[in-house]
C-alpha cells in the first residue's frame, strides 16, 4: 500500500515462510518464482487443478476447438471428469461451449489476463532504468503499482540510502483504500469507477489522521485529480508522508501510479514540492519510454 501499517514480517529461515502462505506467495514473485531451498513437494500439489492445466494446454495456435471426446482422448481422463472441469473453466470464462456444434475454445478471459501480464511487465522494463535512478536521486523508497480485479499489488520497489523501510512487498493484493499509491489511482480513475472501488472498499481507520468518510475520501481525491499529485501525511503509516503521481501508457490512459514515502518530520513544504516535480519528470520520461506522447508538450 501506499505505506501499509502493517509491521514488516521477520524471519530467521526459509521454513518460516512455509508456514506463511502470503509471505510466501509474496516471496515467490520476487525470487521469480522459486524460493532458494525450497524443495517441491507433492503431496502439496491440487490433482484436479493440474487436470485442468493439462485441459487448457490441449488448445495452441493451430489447433483451437475441440469437442468434449477430443479433449479427453488428448489428456487421457475420462469424459466425466473432463466435462465437470469444462463446465466449471467455463463458468469463470477461461473456455467458451458453443453448443451449435458442440466445441470449446479458450474464453476471452485470458485474453484480459494476458493483457494485465503484458502492461505490468512492460511498464517495468520501460520503468526500471528511470526509477532506479530517482530513488538514487531522492535517496528513499520508490515503488509502482497497479489495480487488477479490484485489488491494489505492487509491481516495483526499490529502497536507497535512506533508514526508512516500507512493508510494501512485490505480488501481495490489498484493497484499494489500504495504500497511497491505490488512493493516487483512484484519483486519476472516472469518477463512476473511483465511486464502485469507495463502495466496494471503504476507507478504514490506520492512524488518527486517517480520512475515513467518503465524501471527505472524494474531495480529497478531486483535489489530487487537478493537481496531478496525491500527498498523504501520515494517515497510512505516523510519521510517513507518501506522494503519487499516475504513469500513463501508449494510449494516453493511466497504466499504474509511481509513489515515493519520505519521513513526516524531514518533508517541509518545498522539499515535497521538489519530489513531486522530480516524480513527474520520471512519470513523462516513462510515458514517452511506453510510447505515448503528449502533443501540448513540445
Amino acid at each position: 500500500m501506499g505505506c501499509p501499517v502493517q509491521q514488516p514480517i521477520k524471519y530467521t529461515e526459509w521454513s518460516i515462510m512455509n508456514k506463511d502462505p502470503d509471505l510466501k506467495n509474496g516471496m515467490e514473485n520476487v525470487f521469480g518464482g522459486v524460493i532458494p531451498g525450497e524443495q517441491q513437494d507433492e503431496k502439496y500439489m491440487i490433482k484436479v487443478l493440474e487436470k485442468a492445466a493439462k485441459i487448457l494446454e490441449v488448445f495452441n495456435r493451430q489447433e483451437n476447438v475441440f469437442t468434449l471426446v477430443e479433449i479427453a482422448r488428448r489428456v487421457n481422463l475420462s469424459k466425466p471428469v473432463v466435462f465437470r472441469i469444462l463446465k466449471t473453466l467455463a463458468k469463470l470464462g477461461f473456455v467458451r461451449f458453443y453448443k451449435a456444434n458442440g466445441t470449446y475454445r479458450l474464453g476471452l478471459r485470458f485474453l484480459e489476463l494476458g493483457e494485465i501480464v503484458y502492461d505490468s511487465t512492460t511498464v517495468r522494463k520501460a520503468a526500471t532504468p528511470l526509477l532506479e535512478e530517482l530513488a538514487r536521486k531522492l535517496k528513499t523508497t520508490v515503488l509502482v503499482g497497479v489495480i487488477v480485479r479490484d485489488r491494489f499489488v505492487y509491481i516495483f520497489k526499490r529502497e536507497y540510502e535512506s533508514l526508512l523501510r516500507i512493508p510494501a512487498y512485490l505480488g501481495f493484493e490489498h484493497r484499494p483504500t489500504d495504500t497511497f499509491l491505490g488512493m493516487t489511482l483512484l484519483a486519476f480513475f472516472e469518477k463512476s469507477e473511483r465511486a464502485r472501488l469507495l463502495k466496494l472498499h471503504p476507507p478504514k481507520q490506520f492512524t488518527q489522521k486517517t480520512i475515513v468518510e467518503t465524501k471527505d475520501v472524494v474531495i480529497r481525491l478531486d483535489e489530487a485529480r487537478d493537481n496531478g499529485y496525491y500527498v498523504e501525511a501520515g494517515e497510512f503509516i505516523e510519521g510517513v508522508v507518501g506522494i503519487g503521481v499516475p504513469m500513463i501508457g501508449r494510449e494516453g490512459t493511466m497504466v499504474a501510479a509511481l509513489g515515493v514515502c519520505l519521513h513526516e518530520i524531514k518533508a517541509k513544504a518545498d522539499k515535497i514540492q521538489q519530489v513531486i516535480q522530480e516524480m513527474k519528470e520520471t512519470s513523462k520520461a516513462i510515458s514517452r519510454e511506453l510510447g505515448f506522447r503528449d502533443l501540448n508538450e513540445k
